[in-house]
C-alpha cells in the first residue's frame, strides 16, 4: 500500500504543533499523578516551555534559535547546490582533479555526489572539530566520518535540566524493561514530549516545504544524557 502524500500547509503545520503540545500536557499530567507532585500541570508545562529561552553552548544561542537554525540548515542543504549550478560544476571539476592528482579512480557520479555533499552544512562535524582541538595531533581523525547529528546536545540537556528542576530533582530518571530492554517511565515520556513539541514549533515556522517534523525517539535523547553524565 503506497504512503499517502504529506501535506504541510500552514493549517496542517499548526495542527501538528498543537497536537504535540497536547501530548506534552497529557504526559505532564500522567507524571504528576504518578509522582504525586504538588505543582499543577500548567505550571510545569510553563516551565518546560520557557526552556526555549535558555541559552546553550557553544554559541550561546537560545534553544529556539538553535532549533530554527537546524531547520534553516536543512533547507539550505536541500537547495544550495541546485541554486548555484555554475559554481557547483566548478566545484565538481576541482574535486575530480584533486582525486585524479591523488591517483584515486573517480567516476563523474562520485565527483558529483562528493561535490553535492560538500555544500552541506554539518553541525555534527562542526562539533567534532571543536572537540578535536583539545586532542593530541596523533588522535586526529576526519570530523566528517560519523552519523549526522539528529539532536542538538545543548538543547537536549537544557530540557533535561528544566524537567528535573520542575519535579524537584537534580536529574531525570527512567526505567528499563525486563522483557524488551526498552527505556520507559513517566518522566521520560515528558522528556520526549517536550523535545517533540519544541522541534515542532521550529519546524512549523522554518522547515522547507514538504519536510516532515522530526520524530523524537527516547533512546537518541538518552544517549546524549548518558554521555554527559559519563563526563561529570
Amino acid at each position: 500500500m503506497s504512503e499517502k502524500p504529506f501535506h504541510d500547509g500552514p493549517s496542517e503545520r499548526a495542527a501538528i504543533t498543537e497536537q504535540a503540545e497536547q501530548s506534552l500536557v497529557a504526559a505532564v499530567g500522567v507524571m504528576r499523578r504518578r509522582l504525586r507532585l504538588i505543582r499543577d500541570t500548567p505550571a510545569i508545562v510553563n516551565d518546560i516551555k520557557h526552556t526555549m529561552d535558555v541559552k546553550v553552548p557553544p554559541h550561546e544561542l537560545t534553544v529556539l534559535q538553535v532549533l530554527w537554525e537546524r531547520e534553516r540548515q536543512s533547507a539550505f542543504n536541500q537547495s544550495a547546490a541546485d541554486e548555484f549550478p555554475e559554481i557547483r560544476e566548478e566545484f565538481e571539476r576541482g574535486i575530480r582533479d584533486l582525486m585524479v592528482a591523488q591517483k584515486e579512480r573517480v567516476s563523474a557520479r562520485q565527483a558529483h555526489n562528493t561535490a553535492r555533499n560538500a555544500w552541506k552544512e554539518d553541525p555534527a562535524a562542526d562539533r567534532r572539530i571543536r572537540e578535536m582541538e583539545k586532542l593530541p595531533l596523533d588522535q586526529f581523525h576526519s570530523p566528517y566520518r560519523g552519523q549526522p547529528e539528529i539532536y542538538n546536545r545543548g538543547v537536549v540537556l537544557a530540557f533535561e535540566k528544566t524537567i528535573a528542576s520542575a519535579i524537584g530533582r537534580s536529574r531525570i530518571s527512567w526505567t528499563r524493561g525486563t522483557n524488551d530492554n526498552k527505556s520507559g517511565g513517566a518522566i521520560l515520556d515528558v522528556f520526549v514530549a517536550a523535545i517533540q513539541w519544541a522541534t515542532c514549533v521550529a519546524w512549523q515556522c522554518s522547515a522547507p516545504p514538504g519536510a516532515k517534523p522530526l520524530k523524537v525517539r527516547a533512546e537518541g535523547l538518552l544517549r546524549i544524557v548518558k554521555g554527559a553524565r559519563r563526563k561529570e
